[in-house]
């Protein structure tokens, strides 16, 4: 009686030990499954991009198949599959008999013992120790899971061919459709591939093979194999891709990413580019690009709705292949907004008055430089508005100088986090004149600062997922580029329509059905590029064309070329519901009276000031408006001008000459005047001394 009972202790423990180990051999199992369905990357409405490979090579896909076809893979495959427990035992004996008698291998694997040796790795080795580890596996895989949670494991992960493993990309990818929607004689010449994998369907082989099965599970006709395009049969990678491929790394995205992207508004954005460079209007255009970002809200960062770098991406001419949307072009006049913002940042207001006339400077090569206007027409004082609305050089080129051009690359590589191509002193005045080159994605990303406030956001294309745009150190979190109250300026000057009406006519491209956008265009030397930038509260849309090869284009414009595309996506962007029109933040704007009419700026501007401070500036050398001094005892403070001028501190005559010298007697803050002699008022500048 005690022998019984030990021998049945004996026997409960190893059952309970054998129980452990099926455990974790099915464990094993099931995770080695996991591991081997391909990662994906979807698009914002689970739509697929990209399927990457698995650690085999495979395309792996999840999906267990339509119940027809469940139903023809198990009688053709192993009839008795509901029966066994992993192992068929007439079929092993049958498959033992023929390799010892005959010398030859027969079949006798059942659908489990199948999926075991794919799942171990051992399809290419054989061995008599792997098949014999394969029969405890199998046993194991059977006791822990449900049989038609097996078959589901088998047909994702049977190989198809062409590096397709699982049965509904494969179904995609031969026939253009689920395995819901396939025949019969579709599914047969489907589950052919399970044997023999080189056998595609359309081949003699297939179809040869299909008929047999087909005469032994009932199934008659089998279809002839009609071959499906190219396109509809890769389900490996989409065409937006090519664009976003160099972004992040895609190969990360396991078991799956979700991206910010449309596929679909991809795909008509493309449409709409490939359709443009084919008119007569862009015979000499080749090329073309286009990037939307999607503004966040407070804290949040901006993420990327669309990209498109080429009208093809698998083209084989014209440069079809190169990803403008990431290739560094001069970005002509869009940069006016920046420098125009600096400037506002340092006193200067839409209404202030700017000297559009002839100026020599000297570069670095000793000569002398002349910038020109568009048009090569001078028109005296203007003002900033009116400068920035009809893209005038001139006034940038001054605007920048009165700012600090040292000042202004500090700002581009430090605030902005932009790395030039080239050292940034060697642009000087050309950053004015549309010689600094960024590439389209690049340049969308800064023009977010304005509709955000001044907010410079990280960009992402999925959620945690932040972009790597060349020439860029991105921000880690939202940072403060510029005053709430600068960028609702220049919102307001960029969405005017009518004062560049000189430039732009009042039928043009950058019209659109809506009025609550900005927008800003740019061509560079030559018409090497052509550039449109505009933006709404919810969208920044950048689009340029050009050529991959930098030969110019026949006379088209910012307006005229770029623009042209650029209405077309934001009218799409508005049928799609990505822009909702809405009005920008005035953020504290008022209205100003000036001697050139009506202007606006803020509620604590000294107008009269502002509005000179730029004539001033180019009268009076030193010092500068808002300067701040150190006092020290008996200190001189030079007053100079470019001719004499009387001068005045708080109101008090100093004296009157080219170049003075004040001496403060206490710290605080203070008014210098300057008049000519006998004649108007041309500086008030004012300063602050310190202890």
């Amino acid at each position: 009686m005690k022998r019984t009972k030990d021998i049945l202790v004996i026997l409960l423990a190893l059952c309970f030990v054998l129980f452990l180990v099926a455990g974790k051999m099915n464990n094993e199992l099931h995770a080695a499954h996991a591991r081997g369905i391909s990662g994906e990357v979807l698009d914002r409405g689970g739509e697929l991009l990209l399927r990457l490979p698995n650690t085999k090579g495979h395309y792996e896909t999840r999906g267990g198949g339509s119940p027809r076809l469940r139903e023809l893979t198990v009688l053709k495959e192993d009839r008795f599959f509901y029966y066994h427990l992993g192992v068929n035992p007439v079929s092993l004996a049958r498959s033992l008999s023929s390799t010892l008698f005959s010398g030859l291998r027969a079949g006798g694997s059942t659908i489990t013992q199948q999926l075991v040796k794919n799942l171990l790795g051992n399809e290419n080795d054989r061995t008599i120790g792997n098949k014999i580890s394969e029969l405890f596996y199998s046993f194991a895989l059977e006791l822990n899971t449900p049989k038609e949670a097996i078959l589901t494991m088998y047909l994702e992960s049977a190989y198809f061919g062409r590096q397709l493993a699982g049965v509904e990309g494969a179904s995609q990818y031969y026939f253009g459709k689920n395995t819901a929607a396939l025949q019969d004689g579709e599914i047969l010449r489907l589950l052919v591939l399970l044997s023999a994998p080189s056998a595609e369907p359309g081949s003699a082989g297939n179809t040869a093979r299909a008929k047999n099965i087909g005469e032994r599970l009932g199934v008659s006709e089998i279809p002839a194999y009609e071959d499906i395009p190219r396109g509809v049969q890769e389900v490996k990678k989409d065409p937006a891709l090519f664009e976003l491929a160099a972004l992040y790394p895609m190969s990360a995205c396991t078991p799956s990413c979700t991206l910010s992207v449309d596929r679909e508004l991809t795909a008509k954005i493309r449409a709409i580019v490939h359709d443009a460079l084919a008119t007569k209007q862009f015979a000499s255009v080749g090329n073309a690009a286009v990037a939307v970002i999607k503004l966040g809200r407070d804290d949040e960062p901006n993420t990327l709705l669309a990209l498109v770098g080429s009208p093809d991406p698998y083209g084989v001419s014209g440069g079809s292949q190169v990803n403008m949307a990431l290739s560094p072009r001069p970005i002509g006049s869009t940069w006016k907004p920046f420098i125009y913002s600096r400037a506002i940042e340092r006193g200067l207001r839409p209404y202030s008055l700017i000297d559009d006339a002839e100026y020599r400077y000297e570069i670095g090569t000793g000569y002398a430089f002349y910038p020109k206007n568009y048009d090569g027409i001078y028109r005296g004082d203007v003002t900033l508005h009116y400068a920035l609305a009809n893209s005038l050089n001139i006034p940038a080129v001054r605007a920048l100088e009165w700012g600090g051009i040292d000042e202004f690359g500090i700002f581009l590589e430090g605030a902005l986090g932009f790395t030039p191509r080239r050292a940034i002193d060697t642009y000087q005045l050309s950053i004015a004149l549309g010689g600094l080159e960024m590439n389209p994605l690049l340049l969308a990303h800064y023009f977010t600062v304005f509709p955000r406030g001044g907010i410079l956001a990280p960009l992402e294309v999925g959620s945690g997922m932040r972009a790597g745009v060349p020439m860029l150190t991105m921000p880690a979190e939202p940072e403060r580029i510029f005053r709430a109250t600068t960028t609702a300026l220049m919102n307001k000057m960029l969405a005017d329509r009518l004062l560049g009406v000189e430039q732009f006519g009042l039928e043009s491209n950058l019209n659109l059905p809506f009025a609550e956008y900005a927008v800003k265009t740019g061509t560079s030397y030559d018409y090497h590029d052509s550039w449109t930038v505009g933006y709404t509260p919810d969208v920044v849309v950048v689009v340029w064309i050009g050529n991959s090869d930098n030969k110019p284009m026949d006379l088209v414009t910012g307006a005229r070329g770029a623009g042209k595309i650029w209405n077309e996506v934001m009218t799409l962007l508005l049928a799609e519901g990505d822009i909702a029109p809405k009005a920008f933040d005035p953020r504290g704007v008022v209205d100003v009276s000036t001697a050139e009419g009506r202007s606006f700026g803020l509620p604590d501007d000294d107008p009269p000031h502002a509005r000179l401070i730029m004539k001033e500036s180019s009268i009076v050398l030193e010092p500068h408006d808002k300067d701040v001094l150190q006092f020290e005892e008996g200190m001189a403070v030079p007053l100079r001008a470019k001719h004499s001028l009387v001068w005045k501190v708080n109101g008090t005559l100093l004296g009157e000459g080219e170049e003075l010298f004040w001496t403060p007697t206490q710290s605080g803050n203070y008014t210098i005047d300057a008049f000519e002699q006998g004649g108007p008022h041309v500086a008030s500048l004012r300063v602050r001394v310190v202890r």
